[in-house]
């Protein structure tokens, strides 16, 4: 796989990056501190648009850009076709294996691209997300190279693992949810499910370190 030009690492630095916590924001002027957010494989089956309908999904995403005042919650920005998309951050909790669900973001399709590197590789579009990912922090090359290195190793540790949704929050925010959504939600019906084999864990991997 083609490597990027600005992209020449994996798994040779000597010493693990600091951790970046999935919920962690740093104030920065103009916007909030933007971060790849990688979903384990062992949870891809566990999000909110695979179980609330089409008509519950758009609820939430028009929820989260009005709030937002239909502007990017990090980089204050709007898309050329459409001003923001709904983004689901996630607490991950290693002790109760708990997926919790603690906000929906409005993000501008550029920083959602970049929040979502691994995706943005396999779609041929890395560079442009490194990018963003560098203007919007103000980082070097290197700095987005050590965040990276640690977005992954996150990733690769959660992965083993599967993932039970909590995704309560819904009940308290003025989203209409139909009587079988509630239902699910309060089961946490959306359960982890461990992909078969590792090589969707591994491609992910080399996307996001641009392999």
């Amino acid at each position: 796989m083609r490597m990027p030009v600005d992209d020449p690492y994996g798994f040779e630095l000597p010493a693990p990056a600091p951790r970046v916590g999935a919920a962690q924001k740093k104030h920065r002027k103009g916007g909030f501190y933007l971060y790849v957010d990688l979903v384990p494989t062992s949870a891809w089956f566990s999000n909110l648009r695979a179980e609330l309908s089409p008509s519950e999904w758009k609820s939430c995403a028009t929820y989260a850009a009005k709030r937002a005042g239909f502007c990017c919650e990090v980089c204050e920005g709007r898309g050329p076709k459409w001003p923001v998309e709904c983004h689901e951050r996630w607490a991950f909790d290693d002790v109760t294996g708990i997926q919790k669900l603690v906000r929906l973001e409005a993000l501008c399709p550029d920083c959602h691209e970049a929040t979502h590197i691994g995706l943005a590789q396999a779609r041929g579009h890395y560079e442009r997300a490194a990018g963003h990912l560098m203007r919007v922090n103000r980082w070097t090359a290197e700095e987005l190279k050590v965040h990276l290195r640690e977005a992954v190793a996150v990733f690769k540790s959660r992965s083993d693992r599967p993932w039970q949704l909590d995704a309560s929050l819904l009940m308290s925010l003025p989203i209409r949810l139909s009587d079988r959504s509630r239902a699910l939600i309060e089961r946490h019906a959306g359960a982890a499910r461990v992909l078969p084999g590792v090589s969707a864990r591994n491609q992910l991997i080399e996307q996001t370190l641009g392999r």
